[in-house]
């Protein structure tokens, strides 16, 4: 499990790559090559394109050229948001792929449900990462934070599970890979713009359309730690 959200920094040499490969459109699209994504996709009966580009003003294009940048009042050290669930499939796949031939191969992917609560909650089952009592200011989020806003990944030492992981309370909603109703996926945590406390809750769980982003919404990677051999899934 990934101590630390993916970010903003992270995502953007996501985007960049696809774009010099030529896969991402002008609407920030590209063709999913994680074969999960597709054969999701397929069943639901949805066209076979996922967003990767924020719907968000959170990145922008260089003047005069293709490529893109944050936007100039970002950190790269945010987390990534507005990441919907197919796409944080995709850059999973992407990162498995596009490891160093010479070096062993691990293949990265969205955690699973329980990984996550089990990450978060330790042994003891707590009912935060810190314990088993809301401190608001122990994590980034809405009644914890001076203003509405993200922040870097890390930012709040309580926010840390027995485990070592941190913002598994605040910071962003996580996807985790595991379905819910209706074809939706699941996520967890809370993040800087919910006010409710049942998200903060290790326990607490919500679906999502999984072609939906939300602009409080990202991930984090697990990754199997056997090799493999060729590309990932």
């Amino acid at each position: 499990m990934s101590r630390l959200e993916v970010t903003l920094g992270e995502w953007l040499e996501f985007i960049e790559d696809t774009r010099a490969g030529g896969r991402l459109d002008e609407n920030g699209r590209v063709e999913p090559e994680c074969p999960s994504v597709r054969g999701e996709m397929a069943v639901m009966g949805l066209r076979p394109k996922v967003a990767i580009l924020p719907n968000r003003p959170l990145i922008e294009k260089e003047t005069g050229t293709d490529r893109w940048r944050l936007r100039k009042d970002l950190d790269g050290a945010f987390p990534a948001m507005g990441v919907s669930h197919f796409a944080a499939q995709e850059y999973a796949h992407w990162k498995t792929v596009r490891q160093p031939s010479d070096r062993k191969k691990f293949r990265f992917r969205l955690p699973m449900d329980l990984e996550w609560e089990r990450a978060a909650r330790g042994v003891d089952r707590r009912t935060y990462p810190w314990g088993n009592y809301r401190i608001w200011s122990f994590c980034w989020s809405l009644r914890g934070a001076l203003e509405p806003a993200p922040n870097v990944v890390g930012i709040s030492p309580f926010d840390e599970s027995v485990f070592g992981v941190r913002d598994m309370a605040g910071s962003v909603l996580e996807h985790v890979d595991a379905p819910t109703v209706l074809r939706m996926k699941c996520y967890r945590g809370g993040s800087w713009d919910q006010p409710d406390d049942e998200y903060f809750r290790c326990a607490s769980r919500n679906g999502i359309n999984p072609e939906m982003d939300l602009r409080d919404s990202g991930f984090r990677l697990a990754a199997d730690l056997e090799p493999i051999d060729g590309a990932g899934r």
